[in-house]
């Protein structure tokens, strides 16, 4: 059998499966050297304060707004090639995470994997990564 995001088993409880989608981000942004410069609150470490409690749900779900803004500001909804913009999606992976929307993971993450694309990024080794880092359900045979 092999591997689709559809196959992941998420963690019953909604924080810890959020935890598991952003450690995975995390995971994936470090490997590939990617690195939130000139902003006020870096993601990474908003995400990395998030897992680990030292921040609430609350405060870590309005962070996304300032990256929404830059993508609004400058009319990009749809722009996916200035690498200013793509890094405010990347963000965004990141960030908007709510703790009623587990479900939506697969979603999530799927964009995340879209948007590493659209940025020319090693997609071969985040989907090596995501192969390693989630167990997966048996009875799924969607593709990847």
């Amino acid at each position: 059998m092999s591997f689709t995001i559809a196959s992941i088993k998420w963690p019953e409880n909604n924080r810890d499966a959020i935890r598991l989608y952003l450690a995975y981000v995390i995971k994936v942004l470090d490997y590939l050297n990617i690195r939130f410069a000139d902003c006020d609150h870096d993601p990474l470490e908003l995400a990395r304060s998030y897992i680990s409690n030292k921040i609430s749900s609350e405060k870590y779900e309005t962070e996304t707004l300032a990256w929404w803004k830059k993508i609004d500001s400058q009319n990009a909804i749809r722009e996916f090639q200035n690498e200013s913009i793509l890094m405010a999606r990347l963000a965004i992976c990141l960030l908007p995470v709510k703790e009623d929307s587990a479900l939506s993971l697969g979603d999530d993450l799927s964009w995340f994997i879209e948007v590493l694309g659209f940025m020319g990024a090693d997609i071969d080794s985040a989907i090596d990564i995501m192969i390693e880092h989630f167990n997966q359900e048996k009875s799924k045979d969607l593709k990847l």
